[in-house]
């Protein structure tokens, strides 16, 4: 399951909370380019939640260091469609050398126990005496091997949906749209 990704593109906006929100932004006057501002900045705001998020919870549900979750999420603006967000998520799954490996018997375990890899071991990479990898033999000879990893695919997008379709993210998003107007209206007068 190599190069596993996913795109997810998120949207606040059905037709009758756009208009809900249309009549209660009325009230600040502000031009077309302010709303698109705002949006586009909203936008990415809620991406960055999202992946702090999804690094804070995801930690505690999968049992994996923090940097190792983190560094799968992307967020970033999209430009054609002002209404949507977009959010990256990178699901390879995590090498074993990222969740602090220790040799056990015939294979290599995790600090904390939670993941196992039959026949898999440890060794130093020739460039540093520091640094190890962790590594499996795909038969009886010597070469070739393999990196285990963990597979996140799964837990990640699962819990990335629930978040999304979730009534308090539409609830965060359009306070934070309102907040943005505001700022752009009255704060700049």
């Amino acid at each position: 399951m190599s190069d596993m990704e996913e795109s997810l593109t998120f949207s606040a906006f059905s037709t009758e909370g756009w208009e809900r929100f249309q009549r209660r932004i009325d009230q600040f006057l502000p031009t077309e380019d302010m709303l698109c501002r705002a949006l586009s900045s909203t936008n990415v705001r809620i991406s960055r939640m999202i992946r702090a998020k999804a690094a804070r919870e995801l930690t505690e549900k999968l049992g994996m260091p923090r940097a190792a979750i983190y560094h799968r999420f992307k967020s970033f603006q999209t430009r054609t469609r002002i209404r949507e967000g977009k959010f990256w998520m990178g699901l390879d799954g995590v090498p074993f050398i990222q969740l602090r490996p220790v040799e056990s018997g015939r294979g290599v375990k995790t600090q904390d126990g939670s993941y196992y890899e039959e026949g898999a071991f440890i060794t130093r990479r020739r460039t540093g005496k520091r640094l190890l990898a962790v590594f499996k033999r795909t038969g009886k000879a010597r070469l070739p091997v393999t990196v285990p990893r963990v597979d996140i695919y799964d837990p990640c997008l699962l819990w990335l949906t629930q978040q999304i379709n979730h009534p308090d993210f539409q609830r965060d998003y359009f306070r934070r749209l309102e907040h943005e107007i505001k700022w752009r209206t009255v704060g700049n007068e």
